[in-house]
């Protein structure tokens, strides 16, 4: 049905705006938040709606009918971003948006790359960025979407958007159209077939929220949790933007049609996918041997008397909230449970401890060139550069402003990594903070997560790299970290970490 000339150029400029805006949106989400691959795949998808609007515009008025202008996919687009904006959820280390799979068999199926893919039967790693089967000769043929694979509160997860009419809704399979129970359960047995990128819980994004009907099967059949709209800290809860549901046409997105007016409200809902053989939650009972056994092990790098250790980290807000870290301690299962607690790589204890970020940048920008080679063979432009960074951007008030309200915690193995370098190449001042540090931090035992400790090791990704990254995965929490290079290889094999990335810092001898 035609519209009026007037009305059909309004609605075609509304489209061309949020298509700009969606476009300058991506490009701009950090670095942190999504991989280059999964940026330049949301990119694409943007740009070929854009490109869809703005063939509408170029026709005749007359001949834009309503339903054209109703099946951009912007909608659907504009979800996913407001996922990726939401500090709230603090979601990290998307690796894939908008990965479609379709099931050729009971136990094979192809992507939405056209890579047809089989199940091992539990012999071998399967990722769900390639391989999941379907159950069955119901489910030959069915397609399932992942619109966002990332973190979200520390914890790996499946993102799958409903942007649909809500007269579309459907529990079970009707009239060639896939119910809700289909898809979950699809998405539950595809999660149920890999380690590697197992997520924790799938996230189902709802345009308007369910009918109550539908939010009654969706708890009683797999336990979903209806997030809370005020707290985004807590286990489930509500958002405001937009979501659109599509199909797959031979591995492309097609379009649906969908309303013109942009919806309020998002609702979200969590499926908590169990792992029998890895508890959620770490006791706090399990970390006490931990931490008793290492701590005699900083005596050996410890200063002659306590005036020592208070004479070189001084009146600093940071180490006065260092000093208050071990009163933490006895409440590790409530920071745990409200999600309060960082992770800390070798690299993090280093810059916390460095001469270099605790007043020592300026004093080496300031040493002639010669002084920094003989003193820094081999690293004097390292070491200088390093410095520049700090005296611009201080490393300390930064990491202060992140862990104010958290627990800090450290494996088993960074506690002996950390050790060790600190008794090679750490400076006097540098070791009797690292005494101060050990003193507060909470040492938990090595238990990497199963889906970090799957992952086939490489150059880039070894056994240490599991035990540190695999202990934050396991305790759901962030890793501090500047070891991007790990960061990157594992999200190259679909695995979304949670990270907090820091510059790297190298001790100064002092």
């Amino acid at each position: 049905m035609a519209m009026a000339d007037a009305d059909v150029g309004k609605k075609l400029r509304e489209l061309l705006r949020t298509g700009d805006a969606l476009w300058t949106t991506v490009s701009r989400l950090p670095s942190h938040v999504l991989t280059a691959d999964c940026r330049a795949r949301l990119l694409k998808v943007v740009q070929a709606e854009r490109n869809f609007v703005a063939r509408l515009a170029a026709q005749d008025r007359t001949a834009v009918a309503d339903a054209h202008l109703s099946s951009s996919n912007f909608g659907h687009l504009e979800g996913i971003v407001f996922v990726l904006q939401n500090q709230g959820w603090r979601v990290a280390g998307a690796t894939a948006a908008l990965k479609s799979f379709q099931v050729l068999s009971s136990d094979s199926l192809v992507t939405s790359d056209g890579e047809e893919c089989r199940a091992e039967d539990g012999k071998g790693e399967v990722s769900p960025l390639s391989c999941f089967s379907g159950e069955g000769d119901d489910a030959v043929g069915a397609v399932v979407h992942i619109d966002l694979i990332c973190t979200l509160l520390g914890e790996a997860v499946w993102v799958v958007v409903i942007n649909s009419k809500a007269r579309n809704r459907l529990w079970f399979d009707k009239n060639k159209r896939i119910g809700l129970h289909t898809r979950v359960s699809t998405l539950l047995h595809a999660a149920s077939l890999v380690k590697a990128t197992r997520p924790s819980a799938i996230v189902l994004l709802v345009r308007d929220g369910l009918e109550s009907k539908l939010e009654q099967q969706l708890h009683e059949e797999f336990h979903a949790t209806k997030m809370s709209e005020n707290d985004p800290e807590e286990v489930m809860s509500n958002g405001v933007s937009n979501f659109t549901f599509q199909d797959v046409d031979d591995g492309d997105w097609v379009n649906i049609h969908l309303p013109v007016v942009k919806p309020k409200r998002w609702t979200s809902y969590w499926i908590r996918i169990t792992h029998p053989a890895q508890p959620q939650t770490l006791s706090s009972k399990c970390t006490d041997d931990p931490t008793m056994k290492h701590a005699f092990a900083a005596d050996s790098f410890r200063g002659e008397d306590d005036e020592d250790a208070t004479s070189i980290t001084g009146s600093s807000s940071f180490w006065s909230a260092i000093r208050s870290l071990k009163a933490k301690h006895g409440e590790f299962d409530k920071f745990q449970h409200e999600r309060k607690i960082l992770n800390l790589d070798t690299t993090a204890l280093v810059a916390m401890v460095s001469e270099l970020t605790n007043g020592g940048a300026e004093h080496l920008v300031n040493l002639s060139s010669e002084e920094r080679e003989k003193r820094y063979p081999m690293m004097a432009k390292f070491v200088y550069e390093q410095a520049l960074v700090e005296l611009d951007e201080p490393f300390l008030p930064q990491f202060e402003e992140v862990f104010s309200d958290k627990l800090l915690v450290i494996c088993e193995y960074v506690y002996d990594e950390f050790t060790s370098v600190i008794l090679l190449n750490a400076g006097p001042r540098e070791k009797l903070r690292a005494h101060v540090l050990f003193s507060q931090l909470k040492v938990v035992p090595n238990l990497p997560s199963a889906r970090v400790n799957a992952l086939p090791e490489t150059g880039k990704i070894k056994p240490r790299h599991k035990l540190v990254f695999g202990c934050g995965d396991f305790l759901q929490a962030p890793t501090v970290t500047a070891n991007m290079s790990f960061v990157r290889a594992v999200q190259q094999q679909g695995v979304p970490v949670a990270i907090i990335q820091h510059q790297p810092c190298a001790f100064i001898g002092d």
